[in-house]
């Protein structure tokens, strides 16, 4: 368990996106723009935040609004 809440793993940016940790690993080997991990540990990779939150964004991974909040506003 992590105590910093800025740091992300594998399977935290796969419940951020609703993709598998197979999709994320993925997105990490074959996408040069994907963020560089902040550590490695035993766990394994570990991110910052908000480095992955703009990534997810800027590639359409991950949605800024909910789409209930779409179709209200």
């Amino acid at each position: 368990m992590r105590t910093d809440m800025n740091l992300v793993a594998t399977g935290d940016i796969a419940k951020l996106a609703g993709v598998t940790v197979d999709a994320v690993a993925q997105w990490a080997r074959r996408h040069p723009d994907f963020p560089e991990p902040v550590a490695v540990t035993s766990g394994g990779k570990i991110w910052q935040r908000e480095d992955v939150e703009i990534w997810l964004r800027a590639t359409g991974r991950i949605q800024t609004q909910t789409r209930r909040q779409a179709v209200q506003s």
